[in-house]
């Protein structure tokens, strides 16, 4: 887990060469207690630091990868489908992950053990994701995958899960390339099954700096106590509203704007827990994250958000939706004069990426 360590560990580099002839790249070292006693060191392979994106789908743990570029300004995406499987599980079913020009995205909060922090880590609402009813998902069912393609530097995946309770998840994500390196994502996350569904996003910045267009007034209850044993702070509300309209997180030159596209029954913002480790709550008791909430009272719910990672200036005039057609297209008006338009496939079909257009 990534609260306690950055990279793959010595060890685990030396027993995956040593047994499976894997070399894992990431921080060089001296060799471990296990190559020392069970190996040739005169033999021991070099350890080599990665600086590829990875573009691929590890069909027995369900995870889709997605990136482009390379060394300090590559882009690494990471949707986590579900195995079916419950040991050492997080309720966080299709969430993401998102590394952009040496910077991590959406956070990932890892694992505090025994910690009663550990609570809100391992709830539904923390990761980036869906809450049906406000409850946890837990992963019972496996996932699959719709869909996974590229065309030049943009990226497609397309996934499905089915719960036995009724309750649908479909996420399709695509992920372009902006002049500057920097990716725009493009999110459409179908639900269908409850009686409420929550569309929960956060980004790593700093606390208080979220900005949306709606205007919000406090909110009289709240939401998702149950799932944390510290509280969740400062509950605020838009009541309904219309899409096209942006939400932005961060201050100076490091932004992510969101552009959202879809209406939703009721939005919600409030400061959520973001401590990655035991000592961090202690140490920083105020770290929490600025998140933002779409919520439909409805069976079904179609959530379009379109994110853009920024370092300096936007690149990103405008995104609109057409849903006129077959498919959603959504174009997008980037500076001097550029448009991309996007083709996302409306329903559930397998080989999805053969609808997928951008153009």
């Amino acid at each position: 887990d990534s609260y306690i360590y950055s990279g793959t560990p010595t060890r685990t580099f030396d027993i995956a060469a040593a047994r499976c002839n894997i070399l894992i790249p990431g921080q060089i070292g001296p060799p471990s207690d296990f190559a020392i006693l069970n190996t040739d060191l005169s033999k021991r392979p070099k350890r080599t630091q990665s600086s590829k994106t990875s573009n691929h789908y590890y069909q027995g743990r369900h995870l889709a990868c997605a990136g482009f570029g390379s060394g300090a300004k590559r882009t690494q995406l990471y949707l986590l489908g579900e195995d079916g499987r419950r040991g050492h599980r997080h309720a966080g079913p299709l969430t993401l992950q998102l590394f952009a020009g040496g910077r991590e995205i959406f956070p990932d909060l890892g694992y505090i053990c025994d910690h009663p922090g550990n609570q809100w880590v391992k709830s539904t609402p923390s990761h980036q994701t869906v809450t049906v009813d406000g409850q946890n998902l837990y992963p019972g069912t496996k996932s699959t995958l719709l869909g996974f393609g590229q065309k030049g530097s943009a990226r497609f995946i397309d996934m499905h899960l089915q719960y036995q309770n009724g309750i649908s998840l479909r996420r399709a994500i695509t992920l372009l390339r902006k002049p500057d390196g920097l990716p725009i994502l493009i999110d459409l996350f179908d639900v269908e099954g409850g009686a409420f569904h929550d569309y929960n996003t956060r980004v790593i910045a700093p606390p208080n700096t979220l900005k949306i267009g709606p205007n919000v007034k406090p909110r009289k209850n709240t939401l998702y106590q149950e799932h944390s044993f510290y509280p969740l702070k400062d509950f605020l509300t838009a009541g309904r509203t219309d899409g096209d309209w942006q939400a932005a997180w961060g201050r100076g030159p490091e932004k992510v704007s969101a552009n959202i596209l879809t209406p939703c029954t009721e939005l919600i913002t409030y400061r959520s827990p973001g401590w990655r480790t035991q000592q961090e709550i202690t140490a920083e008791p105020n770290k929490y994250f600025d998140t933002l909430v779409l919520r439909n009272r409805k069976k079904q719910s179609r959530f379009i958000v379109v994110y853009e990672i920024i370092h300096g200036r936007s690149q990103l005039r405008q995104a609109k939706l057409d849903t006129s057609g077959a498919n959603p297209t959504i174009t997008l008006s980037l500076f001097k004069n550029k448009t991309t338009q996007i083709t996302l496939p409306n329903a559930i079909q397998k080989n999805s990426e053969t609808v997928w257009r951008v153009t």
